[in-house]
């Protein structure tokens, strides 16, 4: 029986990932729990981020560190440029004059990568208000460039590991304490909710459980183990699409797609 490669364990996690969200966003009552897909890639982008900046790690410099910029940039801005301005002549047309502030407010934040902060301060994703917001997508990706920016940092430092690792816990205790409690504050009349849904706080330890593995996996050669720890992974994520319930997210039930995810 053939080995999967790291390539091909990637391929089915973003095919895994990539079918539940476009099936949430053409009938997000039946595919109600298809939103978790973004869960597995933020872990998905923690691992191949570390396995990137890990081939430097031992001389990691000022230099290197703006050619990874420079790759992330090349990877993701011409398709969010494409959008962004494919975007403008429809909506100019279609929306009305108090829903083209919000839009033009949105191009900003959308390329200053702050789209995540702008839309959590106005909306829950599932409102109806969300139909008028066709950048609305772009939460994910700032989330993600967020991570790029700050994450290479950790490399500079001698232990690496530990430091994720203390991050990751800090980082999951605050999510699952800002979870239960309805921790919140207004800002220009509107609520702030510090457990939202958009928020990178609240997201920043998918990341890291990906970068995690990273570290761990290079660790473990024992496949026959794998391949079960892969199999139960599995039957995580499918009973995550299947029963996962909860009006709050990221949470403490995130843990469930997170580590089907990781064991994969």
């Amino acid at each position: 029986m053939r080995t999967l490669s790291h390539h091909n364990h990637i391929s089915g996690l973003r095919a895994l990932a990539i079918v539940p969200v476009v099936l949430f966003h053409t009938n997000p009552i039946l595919f109600s729990n298809g939103y978790l897909g973004v869960d597995i890639f933020f872990v998905i982008s923690g691992y191949l981020i570390a396995k990137t900046l890990v081939t430097n790690s031992k001389d990691i410099d000022i230099s290197k560190l703006l050619n990874f910029y420079l790759k992330r940039a090349k990877r993701t801005l011409p398709a969010l440029i494409f959008v962004v301005f494919t975007t403008i002549p429809f909506f100019i047309f279609i929306l009305p004059p108090i829903q083209l502030v919000d839009f033009s407010q949105s191009l900003i934040a959308t390329v200053l990568f702050l789209s995540n902060f702008l839309f959590g301060s106005e909306n829950e994703y599932w409102g109806t208000i969300s139909e008028l917001k066709p950048l609305l997508h772009t939460w994910s990706l700032s989330i993600e460039w967020q991570f790029y920016l700050l994450f290479p940092f950790i490399f500079f430092f001698k232990n690496k590991k530990n430091l994720i690792i203390i991050i990751f816990t800090l980082s999951l205790l605050s999510a699952v304490i800002l979870n239960l409690n309805d921790y919140h504050f207004f800002l220009a009349n509107h609520k702030i909710r510090l457990d939202h849904f958009f928020f990178s706080t609240n997201r920043i330890w998918e990341f890291l459980a990906g970068s995690l593995v990273f570290f761990y996996n290079s660790e473990n050669k024992n496949r026959s183990k794998n391949n079960i720890l892969s199999i139960i992974g599995l039957g995580l994520l499918v009973i995550s699409f299947i029963f996962f319930n909860t009006e709050k997210h990221p949470g403490i039930f995130a843990l469930i797609p997170i580590i089907g995810t990781v064991l994969i």
